[in-house]
């Protein structure tokens, strides 16, 4: 059973010997998937790597892993709002059961929820979960030319939808984030990603 207070550092490599890990990390290679697939999962992983080098405490590491993992585990472009989610958090809760704490898998299927809405649980039951929610959004600050792929990846998975539909939907979601007061919850990502992330979605709902 992977411990509560791993580093994240070290969450990493006490779960790759798991015989789970290569099972939820071959899902992302399903051929639907353009965004939400392995790219999207290293960038998170180095996100957190990165934070944790820059002195962000992550409380359970191996909650935060499991996230990473199971966050995005199911996933149906097609699916009803919040269903890819739900079934992600009780895969996460069925198969890092088997190795995890309970504690780290409450706290993963919290957060793996949370991204519903990108609002995150209480810190005090799900202490990492603003920084994984931000680093889960770290593509909305990405480079303009990352941002501008990510954008096309997205179309990509959602071709069956009308490309007047699409347009419209995409950009609501989209002005959403942008007129929130505060993109990133915190301060790590808010320095490292609002400025751009800003300037990325007023060029993308203009």
């Amino acid at each position: 059973m992977l411990p509560t207070n791993l580093t994240f550092a070290a969450a990493i490599a006490a779960f790759a010997t798991t015989t789970v890990a290569p099972v939820i990390q071959s899902r992302y290679g399903e051929p639907w998937r353009h965004y939400h697939d392995e790219l999207h999962i290293a960038e998170i992983k180095g996100h957190l790597q990165a934070a944790e080098a820059d002195g962000v405490r992550i409380h359970d590491g191996a909650a935060a892993i499991a996230f990473v993992l199971w966050h995005d585990s199911i996933y149906d472009p097609q699916a009803v709002h919040g269903r890819n989610e739900a079934l992600s958090s009780q895969l996460c809760s069925l198969e890092f059961g088997a190795i995890g704490h309970p504690t780290s898998v409450a706290r993963a299927c919290e957060a793996i929820l949370a991204t519903i809405g990108h609002t995150p649980p209480d810190p005090a039951t799900c202490p990492d979960s603003a920084l994984l929610l931000d680093c889960d959004l770290a593509i909305l600050g990405a480079p303009p030319e990352r941002f501008a792929l990510y954008d096309i990846a997205i179309r990509q998975e959602y071709a069956h939808v009308p490309e007047d539909v699409y347009r419209t939907k995409r950009r609501e979601v989209l002005l959403r984030f942008l007129q929130r007061e505060r993109l990133f919850m915190t301060d790590w990502a808010h320095a490292r990603w609002d400025a751009q992330a800003r300037i990325n979605l007023a060029q993308a709902t203009a």
